[in-house]
């Protein structure tokens, strides 16, 4: 991460939350490694900022794939949310937010703070913008991860990211079309909304499809690897 980030720290630096954690909410503010950081309400304006002041990017521009995850709550083993992310050189963030149950995907962009490799995102599509997940850059390069998120600035709820792997066909073994269906219908929600095609530019196809339809129809989009 350290080698692709231009201008960044290399040596990296994980978020853990609580009283255990190293980033911790008192009844004073919000301390770091210790030290009181900032408020509860400075705190969280600067999460929105990093997620909400994204520079425009290139139609060219590469990005890293951080992967794809689960969102856990607390306590649970089982969600139907899901969140692909990805970063480019520079520090924007870029996703999809795939609501399964639905079977609806909404675009997401972020930034990532050079000095304390802090990585805050949020809807990219103008809707729920006061709600911004953070953690640190390099805590997205664990297959598990805390994530810190904002519901405007006066409510914080802890979840888990967990790394999903690609999903099998589950088609190969099956001997009728009844008994590949369930597979199938694991697999074309994940590569219409979440899988990074490389003859995509690493978007995915349902995000091509809604910058394809904001176009025609004049809407104001962000370029990123889930937003076209």
């Amino acid at each position: 991460m350290g080698a692709w980030l231009i201008g960044y720290a290399t040596s990296p630096v994980y978020y853990v939350y609580g009283s255990d954690g190293n980033v911790d909410y008192r009844d004073d503010g919000v301390y770091v490694d210790g030290k009181l950081y900032a408020s509860d309400e400075e705190y969280y304006e600067q999460a929105e900022d990093l997620a909400t002041d994204v520079v425009d990017v290139d139609e060219d521009v590469k990005w890293l794939p951080l992967g794809v995850f689960a969102c856990l709550q607390k306590g649970a083993s089982e969600t139907h949310i899901y969140m692909q992310l990805a970063v480019t050189e520079e520090g924007v963030i870029g996703g999809t937010y795939f609501n399964e149950t639905t079977n609806t995907s909404r675009p997401l962009q972020g930034t990532v703070d050079k000095k304390t490799q802090r990585a805050a995102w949020t809807f990219a599509d103008g809707k729920n913008t006061d709600t911004v997940a953070e953690t640190s850059i390099y805590n997205l390069t664990k297959d598990t991860t805390p994530v810190l998120v904002h519901f405007g600035p006066d409510k914080t709820e802890q979840i888990e990211l967990m790394r999903v792997e690609t999903p099998k066909e589950g088609a190969k073994d099956a001997k009728t079309p009844v008994e590949a269906r369930p597979g199938l219908s694991r697999h074309f929600p994940y590569y219409n909304h979440l899988h990074q095609h490389s003859g995509l530019e690493k978007r995915t196809p349902a995000s091509v499809y809604a910058w394809r339809s904001r176009r025609r129809t004049k809407k104001p989009l962000r370029r990123g690897p889930a937003e076209v």
